[in-house]
């Protein structure tokens, strides 16, 4: 795992590899979101601080109600109904 995220419902989210995931704290279950290897080339790194070379592209993530909404390939997505279920 290379970044973590707050989730909705207690749940965490997790860039990992070219994956956003969540993952349930109390169950240890992982259920990939969305595989980012064809965004941007499958260069994805995790979101850069200001003090970080910004020359690769960047990737963050949020819940925002029962969708994703992530940054990647110098872009805003946005995966509808991702919490849903």
């Amino acid at each position: 795992i290379r970044r973590v995220f707050p989730g909705p419902d207690g749940t965490l989210l997790a860039l990992d590899a070219h994956n956003i995931s969540r993952l349930d704290i109390d169950s240890g279950e992982v259920d990939v979101l969305i595989d980012l290897s064809e965004l941007g080339g499958g260069h994805l790194e995790p979101a850069a601080s200001s003090d970080d070379d910004t020359s690769q592209a960047r990737v963050a993530a949020a819940a925002y109600g029962d969708d994703l909404l992530f940054v990647a390939a110098d872009r805003v997505w946005r995966l509808d109904g991702a919490f849903r279920g």
